[in-house]
């Protein structure tokens, strides 16, 4: 339980960082007669029009499914809290939704160059809450 709940933590922090102006550099490249000119500009991941419009939805992807990835475990809390059982809340659509998140930040660096230090920090906060979250069972699969 203990592990949950930091790794709820994790996120929420992970969101609060995602929310602020300085997780998605863009680089715009302006020409002028002397030659190339280029500005660094930084956003949110909620932001949606400058990254989202320049081809790069990793961001808002990533920013989405962390909120729906938190949601979910709240949801597991509520029904331990309240004595119901919901068969594997913290399973396999969790730890696939973390993956994609991970994976989303790193072809975001890659593909449209805007890696950032937040943008680290967030990872690194997805990456200690999946292996939080892991159970027992896979993480014993993994290592064999």
């Amino acid at each position: 339980m203990i592990k949950r709940i930091i790794a709820a933590c994790c996120l929420a922090v992970s969101i609060i960082l995602m929310a602020l102006p300085y997780g998605v550099a863009m680089t715009l490249w302006y020409s002028g007669p002397p030659d190339f000119e280029t500005v660094t500009l930084y956003y949110s991941y909620f932001s949606e029009m400058p990254p989202f419009g320049s081809g790069n939805f990793f961001p808002i992807a990533t920013a989405m499914i962390s909120i729906g990835v938190l949601m979910r475990i709240i949801i597991g809390f509520i029904a331990v809290a309240r004595k119901k059982f919901i068969e594997d809340i913290f399973g396999k659509p969790t730890y696939i939704s973390l993956m994609v998140c991970m994976i989303a930040s790193i072809l975001s660096w890659f593909v449209f160059n805007t890696i950032t230090t937040v943008a680290v920090i967030v990872l690194i906060l997805h990456i200690v809450a999946f292996l939080l979250l892991l159970k027992r069972k896979a993480l014993d699969a993994i290592t064999t």
